[in-house]
């Protein structure tokens, strides 16, 4: 009770217009009650990888985008556009007001819907805390989430990109154990436009759903793309082996 009235007592200061933050140097303002989520070096690879490799007016695709924080440095450090996907509920409450806040509307275009190999429509699990990590479309995840679920409409690279007429420079997936259907639907943008890509890879919820790291690592070799970790290009039996949750950047060989 105390923590909602010290939150409201914030917006109200800041006229709703949230709190300014510095995360990996990259200024952002977060809806007051969120100002705090997240570190200051938060997911500081992504981050560089980004600004390395940006270039002027680049289109970006944000697959789980979560609060937006990672939608709206995109845009404000390319200045190009941002299709950002996110099919939790509450969550997208928060993902708008970031966008909002930060005066991209116009720029980072929010996305009601789930990503995998086709379209259609699915059960989207949802973890029991609002934000939390683990939102997914694997009902065994493992990701500490409650049992409710909603359904959602999915989406695949492929097809949105040509339905909205528009390229992909930049793919970031956060998918949490969709991963190899979310790449698979991608096929014709990886083919064609050669983005680079930023992939979380779950471990624990790519096996519930019946895929594995091998799998995904065939693919990649089969769209010519290197792995880097940590700035190292990674060999088939350290990917393939992995056990815990890790971040990959992904190049056009």
């Amino acid at each position: 009770m105390i923590k909602k009235v010290y939150y409201a007592l914030l917006d109200l200061i800041t006229f709703g217009k949230g709190i300014p933050v510095v995360i990996n140097n990259f200024k952002v303002r977060l809806p007051a009650r969120y100002y705090k989520y997240f570190p200051k070096n938060y997911e500081e690879e992504n981050f560089s990888f980004f600004k390395e490799h940006c270039k002027p007016g680049m289109i970006t695709l944000d697959i789980g985008a979560h609060f937006g924080l990672f939608a709206v440095f995109f845009q404000k450090s390319s200045g190009g556009a941002v299709y950002a996907f996110e099919p939790t509920k509450e969550t997208l409450k928060i993902f708008k007001e970031t966008v909002a806040i930060n005066k991209c509307r116009d720029k980072v275009h929010v996305v009601e819907m789930a990503v995998d190999k086709e379209p259609g429509s699915a059960n989207f699990f949802i973890h029991s805390t609002v934000g939390g990590r683990g939102n997914t479309l694997v009902q065994d995840a493992k990701l500490g989430m409650t049992s409710s679920s909603y359904e959602v409409k999915v989406t695949s690279v492929d097809v949105f990109v040509k339905e909205k007429g528009i390229d992909a420079d930049c793919i970031k997936i956060d998918a949490e154990g969709a991963e190899l259907g979310v790449l698979k639907g991608a096929a014709e943008t990886i083919s064609k436009r050669r983005p680079i890509i930023l992939l979380s890879i779950h471990p624990e919820p790519i096996q519930s759903r019946g895929d594995s790291l091998t799998e995904i690592w065939n693919l990649l070799e089969q769209y010519q793309y290197k792995v880097l970790l940590d700035g190292k290009e990674m060999d088939r039996n350290s990917f393939c082996n992995a056990t815990d949750l890790f971040d990959v950047h992904l190049i056009p060989r």
